[in-house]
């Protein structure tokens, strides 16, 4: 992976604001940041690579490593979304 696949740091700062330290799951009760560990990640919505969860191969650059597209989630549900491709859809 290039760091141009990466997100900008502004737009990481952005997720982990919005997130208030959540998973966004809902219902939830996982924190993303525990005192100085960071146990989440950031996760693609529309995947960023072909033949990952949810790819599509019209999705620009720029809008599959934008805010848009990305979602913090702690590591159980990152794993259950990822493994569950026709219950976990974009739209859901």
């Amino acid at each position: 992976m290039s760091t141009t696949d990466l997100p900008k740091p502004s737009t990481i700062k952005r997720l982990f604001a919005v997130s208030r330290k959540n998973c966004a799951f809902p219902k939830c009760p996982n924190k993303l940041v525990e005192g100085k560990k960071v146990t989440g990640g950031i996760c693609h919505i529309k995947a960023r690579s072909e033949g990952s969860p949810r790819y599509d191969s019209n999705q620009i650059h720029e809008k599959r490593r934008g805010f848009d597209n990305l979602i913090l989630m702690c590591p159980i549900h990152l794993d259950k979304i990822d493994s569950d491709e026709k219950s976990y859809t974009v739209e859901r």
